[in-house]
């Protein structure tokens, strides 16, 4: 199956599979509902990331909580905060 992320997001991909998933087995269900952003929405790679709305709509489900938006999004925390400040999401200093 091809990868659409960078590693740091199939390590945590795969990081919350194992503490989600009890079986020594994963099924490949599992592994396509962990690539979704939320039950019935596009895999994360299917975002457009050169627009807002991804991060803003996780943000606000998340209630700004940028670790939960994060993993919301199927991305770390670091790269939610490079794509917040390229987006001009993050306030100057």
């Amino acid at each position: 199956h091809p990868w659409p992320g960078n590693v740091r997001e199939l390590q945590n991909t795969i990081e919350r599979i194992a503490v989600v998933c009890k079986r020594n087995i994963v099924q490949a269900d599992v592994v396509m509902q962990m690539m979704r952003e939320d039950e019935g929405t596009q895999p994360f790679h299917a975002h457009d990331w050169t627009t807002a709305e991804p991060i803003r709509q996780a943000l606000a489900d998340t209630r700004g909580r940028k670790s939960e938006a994060a993993e919301k999004l199927g991305i770390s925390r670091s790269t939610l905060w490079r794509r917040m400040k390229s987006l001009g999401l993050v306030p100057p200093r």
